[in-house]
């Protein structure tokens, strides 16, 4: 069958979308085609895309074009790995499938499409080095050359020379920005001084899929700098702050905590190898929208080897303070060992494992709560104004009580982010309470547990020495069959709830000072 010689309207006319119907490129994606298409047209060609953009429709254009209208063609995508490299030729077979025409002239095998009326190939080369060698290429296909890794820059570099010395042509996308030294920097660098490289970045290009409303709700639970790729197409590897320091602020009620009891959230940041240890405990009152942070608690190994033991103490005394209501929320890869321990004594656990993806999760969580102020603070006003501007240099050691919260502020304060979720600590600081504070939220996320708040005094049963405690009647929140232990007076009180009824079953000495279970700051 004959085709339309002009590769745009070719493709127009016999490319087919998913609902079957013909192609619709966007304005940039006909300039890019009409540029890379042209009679003296550039024999290297970099297209920098967001995800979601078109970058594998254009790529799957190109090869498509070259395939049916130019005879004897050897066309061949490539990328840092076989999965990555066969996504764009998958969806061109999936098109040539679709078009009754295309799929007579063209045999579709794994890995492989041929042309059978002008005896073009487009085959997949592997990531071996070896591989990019002693071939004649027509057009190079290289997809995601911006997730390039370093060990891999050779692949590309080796495969210039494997374009076929009559017309050869490179197009390389990606959808990461360009970091110095890599293949993608180098080609953007060079189409500065050589008309026969093109470079494009789809700068301040809008999706027009892309609502008003949603973008400015996005604005609102995303870091500035992901918000930028995802809706200004300003890819960047530089990081920014991951949240305002006015967002920061408003976390902070100057305020006396109110009262509440229910199920605490305990994140655990283990530091073993004299590194710093973290532990936080959040709630979630009346079963609400907001979350406040409750504990903060950051050991320093003063450059030894942390002792587990210390930790264990702390979160069994939290786990005292609030009467066995608390889960503990860990990394196993960390804490596996104090969680085994945890779990012998009755201690509620569950496990956050930390990959790159759960990192990013953690984070994200994080920004989108703080961001629509669910995650506060209950402290006094200098932890507002003062700590959070200056941190603790201006106070003595031990002078006040914010210390936990104020390490809390300050890391946050000094994280950065960039366009792909990836939060980092300056180089000399740590994220350590952060990170407790996000894997007790997890927790909480994941969590399904009741809530209710407690009026002040209701702590205080008015049990006294000589007597285990006195009985009344069961709450609301309380659940029929379960047992608590309570503080009273310098003592340990355990109770059982029966029917309607709570009432003490055992009373023993305890050096645990009365005021901590329930506290007001």
């Amino acid at each position: 069958m004959r085709y339309i010689t002009n590769p745009i309207e070719f493709l127009q006319s016999e490319m087919l979308m998913d609902d079957g119907r013909p192609i619709q490129f966007y304005d940039w994606q006909r300039d890019v085609l009409t540029k890379i298409f042209a009679e003296d047209g550039p024999d290297y060609s970099a297209i920098t895309t967001i995800r979601q953009q078109g970058k594998s429709t254009i790529l799957a254009g190109i090869g498509i074009a070259n395939l049916f209208l130019i005879p004897n063609q050897l066309i061949v995508s490539i990328a840092c790995d076989s999965d990555q490299a066969n996504i764009v030729l998958s969806r061109a077979s999936d098109m040539i499938r679709r078009n009754p025409h295309l799929s007579m002239d063209a045999d579709v095998t794994q890995g492989q499409i041929y042309c059978k009326a002008n005896g073009s190939r487009w085959m997949l080369m592997s990531s071996d080095k070896a591989s990019v060698t002693g071939q004649s290429i027509d057009w190079l296909l290289f997809d995601e050359i911006g997730q390039l890794p370093e060990f891999l820059y050779d692949l590309f570099f080796l495969a210039l020379p494997s374009l076929s010395a009559r017309h050869g042509k490179l197009i390389a996308a990606s959808t990461r920005g360009a970091i110095t030294g890599d293949p993608l920097h180098y080609l953007i660098e060079l189409a500065s001084t050589d008309s026969k490289v093109f470079a494009f970045d789809s700068h301040d290009i809008i999706n027009p899929t892309f609502s008003q409303a949603q973008m400015e709700r996005d604005k609102k639970l995303m870091p500035a700098s992901v918000w930028r790729r995802m809706y200004q197409n300003v890819i960047s590897d530089s990081e920014n702050g991951f949240l305002p320091l006015e967002t920061i602020r408003r976390m902070v009620y100057a305020e006396a905590q109110p009262y509440y009891a229910g199920q605490r959230y305990c994140g655990v940041d283990l530091g073993i190898r004299k590194d710093r240890t973290a532990i936080a405990t959040i709630l979630n009152p009346d079963n609400s929208n907001k979350a406040i942070i409750d504990d903060v608690k950051v050991f320093d190994s003063g450059g030894e080897d942390f002792q587990i033991e210390e930790a264990e103490r702390y979160i069994r005394q939290l786990w005292l303070q609030n009467m066995g209501q608390m889960k503990v929320c860990y990394d196993p890869w960390q804490s596996i060992g104090l969680a085994q321990r945890l779990k012998s004594s009755g201690i509620q656990v569950s496990e956050y494992t930390f990959s790159a993806s759960s990192r990013k999760r953690l984070f994200q969580n994080l920004f989108s709560t703080i961001s629509e102020g669910n995650l506060v603070i209950y402290a006094d006003e200098e932890l507002q104004t003062k700590c959070l501007d200056y941190g603790c240099k201006v106070c003595m050691d031990g002078y006040c009580a914010n210390t936990g919260y104020n390490t809390f502020l300050q890391e946050l304060k000094a994280l950065t982010c960039d366009s792909n979720w990836n939060v980092q600590h300056p180089s000399s600081g740590h994220d350590d309470a952060v990170v407790a504070v996000g894997l007790a939220l997890s927790g909480a996320l994941a969590g399904a547990g009741v809530y209710a708040p407690l009026r002040q005094g209701q702590a205080d049963f008015s049990g006294t020495a000589g007597s285990y405690g006195t009985t009344r009647q069961r709450r609301s929140y309380e659940r029929d069959g379960t047992e608590f232990d309570q503080l009273e007076g310098g003592f340990l009180v355990r109770y059982r709830v029966s029917g309607d009824e709570v009432y003490p079953i055992s009373k023993q000495k305890t050096d645990i000072p009365f005021g901590s279970l329930i506290r007001s700051r």
